[in-house]
């Protein structure tokens, strides 16, 4: 299948591929491989939705970086991703970094997930299923999201892993 094939293939889906990229091992490229590839793929004009599930938000970082180098003015992030989860909606969250990239930013209140998620939710399963129908809407408007995840959450990664098509496992190499 060459690279075209691909394209049609992934946007021909009824929803989004989702991809959850992560490591339970700090610094080993999971944010670099995520925004890179969410570059290559929006270049290629796949629609991509970053979704920054980090509380130390490099991706955010990063991702906002890219867009201040495509337009003039100083954008500013109304909405966390944290209070997106308290209100049971990210809809209003992706921000336009360039054609065919958007990102749903991360911010340091992101930390505090651990504590609402076990304040909110009665059962194993709603523990693990919190995040779930949050990034269902957003399935429908995407042919790929990316999630990155940090380091040393086993909630975080448990709840993006359950509604993600495929784990994209991130290695750092030894020489």
């Amino acid at each position: 299948m060459d690279i075209p094939d691909v394209v049609k293939a992934i946007q021909s889906r009824d929803e989004a591929l989702t991809i959850v990229i992560g490591n339970q091992k700090g610094g080993v490229g999971k944010t670099t491989n995520t925004y890179l590839i969410a570059y290559t793929l929006a270049k290629m004009g796949i629609h991509t939705l970053v979704a920054d599930l980090d509380p130390q938000a490099n991706a955010t970082k990063t991702l906002m970086l890219t867009k201040s180098q495509q337009e003039d003015t100083v954008y500013s992030i109304k909405k966390t991703l944290m209070v997106g989860v308290q209100e049971k909606d990210l809809t209003d969250l992706p921000v336009k970094i360039m054609d065919n990239l958007d990102l749903i930013p991360s911010y340091i209140d992101f930390q505090d997930f651990t504590k609402y998620l076990y304040q909110n939710t009665n059962n194993e399963y709603e523990e693990t299923h919190l995040l779930e129908p949050l990034f269902n809407p957003l399935k429908k408007k995407y042919d790929v999201i990316l999630l990155d995840v940090p380091p040393f959450s086993i909630e975080i990664t448990r709840n993006a892993v359950i509604f993600s098509d495929f784990a994209l496992i991130s290695l750092q190499t030894h020489g």
